[in-house]
């Protein structure tokens, strides 16, 4: 798991031969080496945010594991410190949260009930009226998804 974690350091440093293995670690069978393949990317994000958004949005269009770590990596609010990080977030959360149904995946239904409360909280002109879509979604995961986030307090305060 450390292992993980430090590859983004070394992403963060310039070497993005690491990013194949930890997209191969995204979806690793023990849970807390793919949790430290997202930690791993937010390191990298800590430096530069829309180099692993950018990886980040490849990521969406592969598998559910992948998608988990992704829209975790992104929506980490020391990350959505700008309106534009904060749009990249609630797109990429968006279209993850679009694969779904297709999926029924319950890990990344898991990420996506805590994704979408960070991603609304950090631009919320934008991200209510998207996530007020998603509420009215009659998809069984969907609704999931969408009252595990609107129990956040996060999104409690903003309402």
């Amino acid at each position: 798991m450390c292992g993980t974690v430090g590859l983004g350091r070394l992403v963060a440093e310039g070497n993005g031969r690491h990013l194949a293995r930890l997209r191969r670690l995204a979806s690793d069978s023990r849970w807390r080496v793919r949790e430290a393949a997202a930690t791993a990317l937010q390191r990298w994000g800590d430096d530069e945010f829309d180099a692993m958004a950018t990886e980040a949005e490849r990521w969406a269009a592969r598998t559910p594991l992948e998608q988990r770590a992704a829209i975790v990596a992104v929506c980490e609010p020391r990350l959505l410190t700008t309106p534009d990080a904060a749009r990249r977030a609630l797109d990429l959360v968006e279209r993850v949260t679009e694969s779904l149904p297709t999926s029924r995946d319950r890990v990344l239904r898991q990420a996506l009930g805590y994704c979408w409360s960070v991603a609304v909280a950090a631009l919320p002109e934008e991200g209510l009226p998207r996530f007020e879509r998603l509420e009215r979604s009659f998809d069984p995961d969907l609704q999931w998804v969408a009252r595990a986030n609107a129990k956040k307090a996060r999104l409690v305060r903003l309402r």
